[in-house]
């Protein structure tokens, strides 16, 4: 039989499915009318991790660049504000004592995130009476995926992007044939989203890892 726990997340799926249709739809709307502002806000991130990262390079703290990793954290899901952890590591990844670690607001991406919960659980007070506050954190804990789904396409079409121009990547210094663009939990698993291919003096080219 199941428990109290396994049966409300069994009876939220296809309400998790149908909540995302709309919100995602809203915010693709959203993120494509405020498109500059949007890209202006990631790309500022993004630069300063970069920049920060070819500083270091300069006073010799740090080697080639070998992960570009970008993070969502759990404690956004409750603090209400959705930040990406942007890492730039060389070799030594986590134990790279020159990183410093650069956040950006996501909000355009994960906006939606608390009223699709505040919905959901509306929704499912209908067969699950009284919904507890630590029911509705686990609530949030298994439909924060398809947001972070939503966020992952948002990074490919970035990286892509940006892929277009080479020269852009010099910004963040020498990078290590191989190095990995990655998303995915901070200190946790992670999807590559693209990896570098190139010759020290040449000009960056990322590839698609699964083309």
């Amino acid at each position: 039989m199941r428990d109290r726990k396994e049966e409300i997340i069994r009876l939220a799926e296809p309400v998790f499915a149908e909540q995302f249709l709309k919100s995602s739809q809203a915010t693709v709307r959203s993120c494509g009318q405020h498109r500059r502002e949007v890209v202006g806000s990631f790309l500022g991130a993004f630069y300063e991790a970069l920049d920060h990262a070819h500083r270091s390079q300069d006073r010799q703290e740090k080697g080639r660049i070998r992960y570009l990793h970008f993070s969502h954290l759990y404690s956004s899901l409750f603090l209400e504000r959705y930040l990406i952890r942007i890492d730039v590591w060389d070799e030594r990844f986590y134990n790279d004592p020159s990183g410093e670690e650069i956040y950006w607001d996501a909000g355009p991406i994960y906006g939606l995130f608390e009223d699709d919960i505040r919905e959901i659980r509306k929704r499912l007070e209908w067969s699950v009476p009284r919904i507890r506050g630590y029911e509705t954190d686990e609530l949030r804990y298994a439909y924060a995926p398809f947001y972070h789904g939503l966020m992952k396409a948002f990074l490919e079409g970035m990286v892509d992007v940006l892929a277009e121009s080479p020269a852009l990547w010099k910004r963040g210094g020498a990078w290590a044939d191989g190095a990995r663009i990655a998303f995915g939990e901070y200190m946790g698993r992670a999807d590559v989203l693209s990896v570098f291919s190139g010759e020290e003096g040449t000009d960056a080219i990322f590839l698609d890892p699964h083309g």
